[in-house]
């Protein structure tokens, strides 16, 4: 969801940097897919699924969130699916 942890001088292409950050951090910029993917296997509620939001080319943003009807869940835990849509876009809308 975010296109990068706010650290100084960090390099995606760095892995000690990428497997130090905090487990929240890490799952915020870049393996939400993980996460959701997880969260999936290990609790398989009947009416969860994965959504992959996917801005227009040219944007950033990448997100991947699991939805069980009006509740979500992804690194910030478990959520009201329409605060987290609006707390969502916006985030996007600031980068």
């Amino acid at each position: 969801m975010y296109p990068k942890p706010r650290k100084y001088n960090y390099d995606k292409r760095n892995m000690v940097d990428r497997w130090n950050l905090t487990e929240r951090v890490f799952f915020a910029c870049g393996a939400c897919h993980i996460l959701a993917y997880a969260f999936l296997k290990r609790y398989a509620p009947d009416n969860g699924s994965a959504i992959w939001v996917q801005p227009k080319t040219g944007y950033i943003g990448k997100h991947i969130f699991v939805e069980m009807g009006n509740i979500v869940f992804d690194y910030h835990g478990y959520s009201d699916r329409d605060k987290f849509l609006i707390h969502m876009f916006k985030r996007a809308k600031h980068y």
